[in-house]
């Protein structure tokens, strides 16, 4: 899935988060958004998948305009995990929040179940269908969303701070994962984070934002 971002600007009141924003990212790329809290970052990933209104710009995604019919057709293929995941001691199973992924998507229960044992078995997390959401530990909560968004076979995943509660060696499980995900499907991977010093890693691109702008 590729995303053609030109000369964005979005604005909160009388407040402006981004200006004049223009980037590409590739197909099966792997992109870092860096930035200090308040930069931006946040604000950009709910652009990109249509969420939060544009000012002024056009964000196209695959070629289609975000916003129109065609591309309403297509939002599905970009999954999002959000920077904090749900926290809730409702009784919900691991199994079932993966399978909200396929709300919408017309499967058979047959269908379903197969989505949501292979987003699992992607993530690492087959042993977790029948586990407590509530039990999870930060790292398996980030696995579990990510196979969630798989479900639904997508061609990117946008990633909010996704490290931001891990450990280091959970951090890099999750670095690796996404890296995998992108390599053998071909998924594209855009990945927001305030800190940045653990992404000087091959095969990712960097894009730094600064008080609503990208840095040179």
């Amino acid at each position: 899935m590729t995303f053609v971002v030109e000369e964005l600007r979005v604005r909160r009141g009388a407040a402006t988060i981004l200006e004049g924003v223009s980037f590409a990212v590739d197909s099966g790329e792997r992109v870092t958004v860096t930035g200090s809290n308040g930069a931006g970052k946040t604000t950009l990933l709910k652009t990109l998948l249509g969420i939060l209104p544009v000012d002024s710009g056009t964000i196209r995604v695959d070629g289609t305009p975000v916003g129109t019919s065609s591309w309403r057709r297509i939002r599905h293929r970009a999954g999002y995990v959000s920077q904090q995941a749900v926290h809730t001691d409702f009784p919900i199973t691991v199994a079932e929040v993966v399978g909200i992924g396929c709300i919408g998507t017309g499967l058979s229960r047959a269908e379903r179940r197969d989505r949501i044992r292979a987003g699992l078995e992607q993530t690492g997390c087959s042993h977790l269908l029948r586990a407590s959401w509530s039990r999870l530990s930060g790292g398996e909560k980030q696995r579990v969303s990510i196979a969630r968004c798989l479900c639904r076979q997508p061609r990117a995943l946008l990633l909010d701070e996704p490290t931001s509660s891990l450990d280091p060696e959970g951090k890099e499980a999750l670095l690796e994962l996404a890296e995998r995900l992108s390599a053998e499907s071909g998924i594209t991977v855009i990945m927001v984070t305030h800190d940045s010093g653990h992404f000087q890693r091959d095969g990712w691109r960097r894009l730094a934002l600064a008080e609503g702008r990208l840095l040179p």
